[in-house]
């Protein structure tokens, strides 16, 4: 029984580490961070929702770009 528990453990550790732990190559901002790159006019921000998520709310500056078929 101990080792069922070990395991169970095991896997729901995996599971939020996996959750909270940013990805490779995707940075995290802050909103002041966002609002700060945001003037910035060499850069092109991409919006990659569904279109009701886009219609829903959006930043104005946000480009959007079909994500599935």
């Amino acid at each position: 029984m101990e080792i069922i528990n070990d395991v169970l453990l095991f896997f729901i550790t995996a599971f939020f580490l996996t959750r909270f732990i940013s990805v490779k190559g995707i940075k995290q901002i802050s909103t002041a961070d966002l609002r700060m790159v945001l003037k910035d006019k060499e850069k092109q921000f991409v919006d990659v929702r569904t279109h009701s998520e886009f219609k829903g709310r959006s930043i104005p500056s946000f480009q959007k770009i079909r994500c599935s078929n």
